[in-house]
């Protein structure tokens, strides 16, 4: 082999390589634009420069977000959720490139544009790790529950209480439950213990006693309900009609609180009138789980949010009126704000927020505000103390 040739192919080798290892880079990482504004306080310029390139970060991460969760029950969950991802979905932009960097609205408001070079599995890590999933599919994510529902059957040979290999509305419940991330507990053996007497209808009537049970068997929740099946007056030829009715309520056991209530009716055709029930029982189950799952994850979501009281001391109203619109425009994690009092320079604001008081006490201290900062004195799991300081 001629040295010519053996040049040749060791730069195309090299090349080789370095196209291999691009290709592999690139299909690691993608680009999403971002844009943010932020408001000019107080004439600081540069604050708010630095408050709209957060700003354009997080609204790159949330279509970078968007664009890799396949469904909108998916999408609609991050929107839900995304105030507590923003400092790990940050750590996954390897790139910032600043496009244009402009004033809005007469002067009162700075845009930024930047482009974001995004790690595609950090980003879907974070995702995964935080269990993204559907707020209607898989509101309280392994969660245990106990499901104890009376079912029967009426017809024309009287009331027929369904033993437990044949509850429509308990089997179609552990399936959606199971399927939607619950962990179902086995009650064929409380079943059978309570079946057709009183104790049953305690738990379905009953909150306390049924948060009673759930916590004696371990469960984090508890679904009582009834589902009852009979035949109606209108028949399709040799087919009667079969009507299900169906209600359900879900509780926290260490509470008693009832999180969730839902009821369906459903309607069957069929020539026997116990399969017929069944079936029907199990539609109007399904129609009702829909409705159960939607309001225990408006539950999740409610706990998810705290109330903080933050003290201020040093700050004068003047002061204040400007904290308190930096915290509505720039703290996305804050929901709410609610002023308590203010005597003596001495201010005290409740704060609804999605972070936990030591991570808002944190983004308090490196927080730039302009003419002042604030000095964190304590933190507790619920309050926060600090003091302004002015600049120098």
């Amino acid at each position: 082999m001629s040295p010519l040739f053996c040049s040749s192919f060791y730069r195309l080798s090299i090349l080789s390589l370095f196209f291999i290892a691009t290709s592999s880079l690139q299909a690691k990482t993608f680009s999403v634009n971002g844009k943010g504004q932020a408001d000019i306080v107080a004439g600081d310029i540069q604050l708010a420069q630095k408050m709209a390139e957060r700003n354009a970060k997080r609204n790159g991460l949330e279509a970078a977000a968007i664009k890799l969760l396949p469904t909108d029950s998916q999408q609609q969950s991050f929107h839900n959720r995304k105030m507590l991802l923003w400092k790990e979905m940050e750590k996954t932009i390897s790139k910032t490139t600043l496009l244009d960097r402009y004033k809005v609205g007469n002067g009162a408001k700075v845009e930024v544009q930047l482009v974001l070079q995004i790690n595609k599995n950090s980003l879907l890590s974070v995702l995964k790790e935080k269990e993204l999933r559907s707020p209607e599919n898989d509101p309280l994510p392994r969660r245990k529950v106990l499901i104890i529902v009376a079912e029967e059957i009426q017809g024309v040979y009287g009331q027929l209480s369904l033993t437990e290999d044949m509850q429509e509305a308990s089997t179609t419940l552990t399936k959606l439950l199971t399927d939607k991330g619950f962990i179902v507990l086995d009650n064929q053996q409380l079943q059978r213990r309570i079946r057709h007497d009183k104790s049953i209808q305690q738990l379905v009537g009953n909150a306390a006693t049924a948060a009673a049970l759930g916590l004696k068997h371990n469960a984090d929740l508890i679904l009582t309900g009834k589902a009852m099946a009979k035949q109606s007056t209108v028949s399709l030829g040799d087919l009667k009609t079969n009507v299900a009715n169906v209600s359900f309520k879900l509780l926290e056991t260490d509470t008693a609180r009832i999180i969730a209530t839902a009821s369906g009716t459903k309607t069957k055709p069929h020539i026997d009138e116990v399969s017929g029930g069944r079936i029907a029982i199990g539609l109007a189950t399904e129609e009702a789980v829909a409705s159960i799952l939607k309001q225990a994850s408006k539950h999740e979501y409610q706990h998810l949010t705290k109330t903080l009281d933050l003290s201020v001391s040093g700050i004068s109203h003047f002061q204040l009126a400007i904290l308190k619109k930096i915290f509505k425009k720039e703290f996305q994690q804050i929901n709410e704000i609610h002023q308590r009092s203010y005597v003596n320079q001495l201010a005290s604001l409740e704060l609804s927020s999605q972070e936990k008081a030591e991570d808002l006490a944190d983004e308090i201290t490196l927080k730039d505000f302009g003419a002042f900062r604030l000095r964190v004195d304590s933190v507790s799991a619920n309050q926060i103390t600090a003091h302004l300081i002015m600049k120098q």
